[in-house]
């Protein structure tokens, strides 16, 4: 049988979770989220070994807040019962770690290994390793791709793009020319899936991301990484901090040529889809390795494969 968690949450974060577990998300079933009320009649430890609850997930600090339920943590795993925060309860069961779930403890507990010096240097040497064996190999698949362009649409064949990176700091990413060279004459736009600016040959280029290949220039300069988030231009990231207030924690680490939310979501177009995005890159974040980077990096080659963007 399947373990049974108890939610004790604000309704609108119930509901969310069981509208998850219903769609087949995950393998686990959640009883009624307001039955746990009914567990102020009686001891709520009590309640939870009668009703076999297998763990119980809880906001920080909520069980003492909103005073609903004076249940103690150690009594409750006394009886194997489990106790989880909510942000630790989402990033183990979705991989994702929504960002309006986490708090200050959260953040204090992100050891960022990412930026350990032994680890550091691990990952430049990956990053250089395959940044310049794709240079190599990916080298006439650029040559050819460039002539398309030519023929396509003329000059110019490579696009040159202002990012945010590191701690905040700009920089220039390169790559292939995949839309028309009036496409943002009004300004910067959220690019979207069958954008009518994208040309003949870059609607092809992208479904294969061969547009972003001369990135592997932007790794070896130093100013990306093979996998990290993705870096987001600088005239949306004013207003996605204002939106998602946890924004600018993807500055934390270098950005990447591909990432977590690259192979696990759909590409953002928009501020929901963003914080929908960094909710993977949250999880990268407190969960990067090696290992991890070449699972991103073998999944992506994967998703090359098949055509999908």
């Amino acid at each position: 049988s399947r373990p049974k968690v108890l939610p004790l949450l604000p309704a609108k974060v119930s509901r969310d979770l069981v509208e998850r577990v219903e769609k087949g998300q995950v393998p686990i079933k959640f009883d009624d989220p307001d039955e746990w009320r009914s567990a102020k009649k009686k001891d709520f430890v009590d309640w939870c070994s009668e009703h076999a609850i297998d763990e119980v997930v809880t906001l920080s600090g909520s069980l003492d807040k909103e005073g609903e339920v004076a249940a103690d943590v150690v009594e409750l795993m006394s009886v194997g019962t489990r106790v989880s925060d909510l942000a630790d309860f989402w990033e183990r069961s979705f991989a994702r770690i929504p960002p309006e779930y986490v708090d200050e403890a959260w953040l204090t507990r992100l050891d960022l290994r990412l930026r350990h010096p032994l680890f550091h240097r691990a990952k430049r040497c990956l990053d250089v390793m395959v940044a310049l064996f794709g240079l190599v190999i990916t080298s006439p698949i650029l040559l050819l791709a460039a002539v398309c362009t030519l023929f396509d649409t003329g000059f110019p064949i490579l696009y040159f793009q202002r990012r945010t990176g590191f701690l905040g700091r700009d920089f220039i990413l390169f790559k292939l020319r995949t839309m028309t060279t009036d496409a943002e004459e009004k300004g910067a736009q959220w690019a979207e899936e069958g954008d009518e600016r994208t040309t003949r040959s870059g609607r092809f280029f992208r479904a294969l991301r061969i547009d972003e290949l001369p990135q592997f220039w932007n790794v070896l300069r130093g100013e990306m990484s093979i996998v990290g988030p993705r870096p987001e231009r600088p005239e949306f990231v004013g207003q996605l901090t204002k939106e998602i207030p946890l924004w600018p924690c993807r500055h934390l680490v270098k950005p990447g040529l591909t990432g977590w939310a690259q192979i696990r979501f759909r590409y953002a177009s928009d501020a929901h889809a963003s914080r929908e995005k960094l909710a993977h890159d949250l999880y990268y974040l407190k969960n990067a390795s090696l290992l991890l980077d070449l699972q991103i990096i073998l999944s992506t080659l994967r998703s090359v494969a098949r055509g999908s963007r």
